[in-house]
């Protein structure tokens, strides 16, 4: 995810990626290396498996 440096989801003709797309998800948080730190999975991904 690069939110603060990209515009993607800002315009109404891109919007967020298709469920259907989704083949996976971030389990940590790695830089800076000072805030190393798993992620807090929200209830709306609890469903996308995690890829090797």
């Amino acid at each position: 995810d690069n939110r603060r440096n990209s515009d993607d989801s800002c315009y109404p003709d891109v919007g967020f990626v298709p469920r259907k797309n989704l083949v996976g998800r971030a389990l940590f948080i790695y830089w800076p290396l000072n805030q190393i730190a798993p992620l807090k999975i929200p209830p709306v991904l609890e469903g996308i498996e995690v890829q090797p």
